[in-house]
């Protein structure tokens, strides 16, 4: 049936498929024009293909607004916590001065920092010895290469650390210099290596490889040494890195404290844990463990002192270290004398168990900072506490569970400055 608009409309069609008009039937008078599907426009009746396109209008129109309020809300949002760009500096004021910060991480420690000019309290600046972290490194690695080299059947290598990125290796027979080259590039993502004269290899860490150790030894001492400030219960303290971009220096700030003797020490203490198999000692001197190898220590074995001047020969490589700590906490041994009690996590426990498994007897020694405090006998591979006791006094137990807790240094640190900071009239 045909529509007044023109379209042709199946016979029992009610309403026009084009323009939804009422379609008037067949000798039927007039109808009225609906209200609801044609609506009077200046330019004659809309039709649906009309009212298709104003929807879609509005729906882009929609849309366009949306967009437009994220813009307006992304241009005037306020300022990020966390600045992603570590190389940024950012200016703080401390004693009354403009510094120019090497900010590496979290703006609110340098709004933090930036408060303490409102309480007096007191502050250091410490230099991280990174190259004792870049020793570490290079030592570990010459010490697995040579363990790697004997399983493989390499024999009569040995490997010395000449400086603190760099080792050689000698005793390399032509025969076995294939072998060895093979062997020797598990290092070749870390380690520039050049054949040298007199079957000597030389192994120099990558630059990238040492800016990456660096930068991790410095990341590291700052969140160590936060954590035992937390500790000790200076929630306010702030650590920052300061001068350069990759810099090596750590400005401690601690508002509300004038006397830091204590905590200066707490800072400090590297506090590094090992567990060592003992080969050898105790002796009276360094020479008597050490007469039978010419004055030199064995490959994989090094001289630790022990107490009252005595010396063992200890495994370089530790059975557990202080990574491998759950907890430590200051007790009262059966003497009723000062001791630490720590507590091994799941991964010692279970490193423990493995490298104890049938050495039941055998001597093993608790080394705190490359000094053995004290040695037991292996009673059980399931071990997963000890305690450290002997010579110790309330706060050194105290202090000394607090750094076990806290996390060892990775390197050694110097103090270059220390000062009082006081208040200013604005408190800004």
């Amino acid at each position: 049936m045909k529509c007044r608009c023109g379209f042709e409309n199946a016979v029992e069609a009610k309403f026009c498929g084009e323009c939804g008009s009422a379609i008037e039937a067949a000798g039927a008078g007039p109808t009225m024009p609906m209200a609801s599907t044609q609506i009077p426009t200046a330019t004659g009746t809309r039709t649906a293909a009309g009212r298709r396109v104003s929807r879609a209008m509005l729906v882009i129109g929609g849309v366009v607004m949306v967009v437009a309020a994220a813009g307006y809300w992304w241009l005037n949002r306020p300022p990020d916590r966390y600045q992603p760009d570590n190389s940024s500096l950012y200016p703080i004021k401390v004693d009354g001065k403009n510094e120019r910060v090497a900010a590496q991480g979290r703006q609110g420690e340098l709004d933090a920092s930036a408060d303490m000019a409102s309480e007096p309290g007191v502050y250091l600046v410490l230099r991280v010895q990174t190259d004792d972290a870049l020793r570490l490194w290079v030592e570990t690695a010459s010490d697995r290469l040579c363990a790697d080299l004997e399983r493989a059947g390499v024999t009569g290598v040995t490997a010395t650390a000449t400086t603190p990125t760099k080792f050689e290796v000698g005793g390399v027979s032509p025969t076995q210099e294939a072998l060895f080259r093979q062997t020797a590039t598990v290092l070749e993502g870390s380690f520039i290596s050049q054949g040298g004269a007199g079957n000597k290899y030389s192994f120099e860490l990558k630059p990238d490889v040492a800016v990456g150790v660096r930068n991790a030894a410095v990341s590291q001492a700052q969140g160590t040494i936060e954590r035992r400030l937390r500790e000790l219960g200076l929630t306010k303290a702030v650590v920052i890195r300061q001068g350069v971009a990759n810099g090596d220096l750590l400005r401690v700030s601690i508002p509300g404290r004038t006397d830091i003797a204590r905590a200066k020490e707490v800072i400090r203490s590297t506090a590094l844990f090992e567990l060592k198999f003992v080969e050898g000692g105790p002796a009276p001197a360094r020479d008597t463990l050490l007469r039978q190898t010419n004055g030199q220590a064995p490959r994989g074995l090094e001289v630790a002192p022990g107490p009252q001047g005595t010396y063992y020969l200890v495994q370089k490589t530790p059975v557990v270290t202080g990574g491998d700590l759950l907890d430590a906490q200051p007790i009262l041994d059966d003497n009723n004398q000062p001791a630490v009690r720590f507590l091994l996590n799941a991964n010692g426990t279970r490193k423990f168990s493995e490298a104890t498994s049938g050495k039941t007897g055998r001597l093993l020694a608790i080394v705190l900072d490359g000094r053995v405090w004290s040695v037991s006998r292996v009673a059980d591979s399931g071990f997963s506490e000890g305690r450290i006791a002997g010579g110790l006094t309330e706060q050194d137990a105290r202090d000394l569970s607090l750094v076990l807790r806290s996390g060892a240094l990775p390197a050694s640190m110097t103090y270059l400055e220390e000062g009082v900071i006081q208040p200013t009239t604005t408190g800004k």
